[in-house]
């Protein structure tokens, strides 16, 4: 890497956007207060556990970049209201 791109990179891990930066999709976790959500809606939980990398990532993306505490709170409603109707981020509605 180039000194650049480098100098860049330990701007980024003393000022704290090094660490803010997202995890990749094969490290992304469920957030506690989505697994709360799933939790008490049965129906969102099983369709969770069947979707491809990409919409579960999708999902998990949009929750942990909300900003304020209302945005994350009223994502995680709409992705457990989308999920009981058996809808995904990324087209293909189960078979009814």
């Amino acid at each position: 890497m180039a000194p650049a791109g480098l100098a860049e990179i330990e701007a980024a891990q003393a000022d704290g956007r090094w660490a803010a930066a997202y995890a990749p999709a094969s490290r992304a976790q469920v957030p506690a207060d989505l697994q709360a959500a799933l939790d008490r809606s049965p129906a969102a939980a099983e369709f969770f556990a069947t979707l491809t990398g990409a919409n579960r990532y999708a999902i998990l993306y949009r929750i942990d970049a909300a900003k304020k505490s209302n945005t994350r709170a009223r994502r995680i409603a709409e992705f457990v209201s989308m999920l009981e109707r058996g809808e995904t981020v990324h087209g293909s509605k189960k078979p009814t």
